[in-house]
């Protein structure tokens, strides 16, 4: 599976496609529904502080944190055999150990159905987007070449 077919559905299960989405309390921001915590951990990660909770407002900053946080977290060495789409997804929702935690299955479901929908019917949209923003073969490129993703 393409990564980007698993981040768009994820970014419609997570939001509709709204990159302005605000939701848990005020406390998750952008298409993925990125946390502050979250963003912190994709700073640590990368060493210096290169995100801000805001920048989860811009889907070519989120998607690119969702790659950095899963590359990371979703790893053969820490679950002990090839990371899936599922665990990248239900990392993402739930936190570094977010693959083996039940709370997450209903998330992973959700992104499951929305992925089986578009095997079904290919020329579907994922969503209808609330913004004008885009993220462009170019941005996916270059956030590809900035990054590796090895999602099953």
């Amino acid at each position: 599976m393409l990564i980007m077919t698993m981040i768009l559905a994820l970014i419609q299960a997570e939001s509709s496609g709204n990159d302005l989405a605000i939701g848990d309390d005020g406390k998750a921001y952008g298409c993925l529904q990125i946390h502050k915590v979250y963003v912190e951990d994709v700073n640590r990660i990368l060493g210096y502080e290169k995100f801000t909770h805001s920048d989860a407002f811009d889907r070519v900053s989120s998607v690119h944190m969702f790659i950095i946080y899963t590359d990371f977290y979703a790893t053969a060495e820490r679950i002990g055999r090839e990371p899936t789409v599922e665990d990248r997804v239900r990392i993402h929702n739930g936190g570094p150990n977010g693959w083996k935690k039940q709370s997450t299955t209903h998330h992973w479901n959700k992104v499951k159905d929305i992925l089986d929908n578009y095997a079904r019917n290919p020329l579907s949209n994922f969503s209808q987007r609330k913004t004008s923003s885009r993220l462009t073969r170019q941005n996916a490129t270059q956030m590809h070449m900035a990054t590796t993703c090895t999602a099953t």
